[in-house]
């Protein structure tokens, strides 16, 4: 009767423990998922696809890249957590999945962080386009657009600040042509600059 009690609490202590390993886990994977996203953030800042102002682009890398590392901390020490309280598998088990299982918290350290630093050092974040934007400030004088707007998240410039397509925009930012090939914005919207004078496609 000893032994069977002592077995039944064997068998719930086991479960408890792969309970707890499950969430310490999954927690770990929420948190690499959300240090992915601040990533993918600052590397859609660096390239220009979300603009942030030139006194603000700094601040903005630092605060994803402080993320990014904050929460892959975090989920590896979660996944060592996890994987403590998993000894005996960790111990006893073998192959390629026990392998990948226990590297996985430096796999991860490098899959979120690396890439967001090289294309940091490696982006060219002054492309030339010069003949566009002589092109674009030429029919800006022609049709008196001094100022010109563009958002946050498109890729156009426009000569109207109540343009149709910036009506789903809440932040509008506005300069000269320069300003706006600057901010990584060199298309020239289709509803409110003259047709035929596209500068890209």
């Amino acid at each position: 009767m000893a032994e069977k009690q002592k077995a039944e609490k064997k068998i719930v202590e086991v479960e408890r423990r792969k309970n707890s390993t499950g969430r310490l886990k999954a927690a770990a994977w929420f948190f690499w998922m959300l240090a992915i996203i601040c990533q993918v953030a600052a590397l859609l800042i660096i390239e220009g696809t979300i603009y942030v102002p030139e006194n603000k682009f700094a601040m903005w890398i630092l605060i994803m890249l402080a993320a990014d590392i904050v929460l892959v901390t975090l989920a590896g020490r979660l996944w060592k957590k996890a994987n403590d309280g998993d000894r005996f598998t960790m111990h006893y088990g073998y192959g390629f999945g026990i392998f990948l299982t226990k590297r996985l918290a430096l796999i991860m350290a490098i899959v979120c962080i690396v890439p967001a630093v090289c294309w940091f050092f490696a982006a060219d974040r002054n492309p030339d386009y010069a003949e566009e934007m002589s092109q674009a400030k030429a029919v800006a004088i022609s049709c008196g657009a001094d100022t010109v707007y563009w958002t946050t998240f498109g890729r156009d410039y426009h000569f109207d600040p109540v343009c149709p397509s910036l009506s789903m925009s809440k932040t509008l930012y506005e300069g000269d042509v320069s300003d706006a090939f600057a901010a990584n914005r060199h298309r020239p919207c289709n509803f409110c600059v003259p047709q035929g004078v596209k500068t890209e496609q």
